[in-house]
């Protein structure tokens, strides 16, 4: 007598397609704090803490991108700037709206 999970017929069951590794379609780029401008980098630090938020900085894991958090009561902003460009302009952002 056959169990509910055995099958009488020799069907072959559809093949599951073969995983493939991701690829990254960014360039594979870094980028450094060394490489945005150390004033206004203090002076987004300073905006943020002085109206009693938190600034987390760190990089992607894959190092293509900046990581900007900042903590604000309940807010919580990300911004992943890829060049020291962008970078910046996020730090002019930050000191405008926390000055």
């Amino acid at each position: 007598m056959a169990t509910q999970h055995e099958t009488s017929s020799n069907r072959t069951q559809p093949s599951k397609p073969a995983l493939k590794a991701r690829t990254n379609l960014r360039p594979a780029i870094e980028i450094h704090w060394s490489d945005l401008d150390a004033t206004k980098l203090r002076g987004a630090v300073d905006a943020v803490t002085r109206m009693g938020g938190a600034i987390i900085l760190g990089v992607t894991s894959d190092g293509g991108a900046l990581s900007i958090c900042i903590l604000d009561r309940d807010t919580k902003i990300r911004e992943y700037p890829h060049t020291a460009l962008e970078g910046e302009t996020v730090l002019d952002a930050i000191m405008e709206e926390y000055t």
